[in-house]
């Protein structure tokens, strides 16, 4: 790590600094007594609110999701 840091500028800190939080993902775990209509509208509300842009399924990195089974603990 410190190779890497060693060579790193402040001047390409301040250009990188310029597209700081533009680009980035979200993933949604919404847990609790909500049912599923409110729990999208809370997505989409927040992401309308930080003006955010949909990814294409194939554009996301491969993960092994599971889905949590209603009423069980983990």
């Amino acid at each position: 790590m410190r190779s890497a840091l060693e060579p790193y500028t402040y001047e390409q800190f301040m250009a990188e600094l310029k597209g700081w939080l533009m680009n980035g993902r979200y993933q949604w775990f919404i847990s609790g007594n909500f049912k599923k209509e409110t729990a999208i509208k809370i997505a989409k509300d927040i992401k309308e609110k930080m003006g955010t842009k949909g990814v294409a399924v194939e554009e996301l990195p491969k993960k092994n999701f599971i889905k949590f089974k209603q009423g069980m603990s983990y």
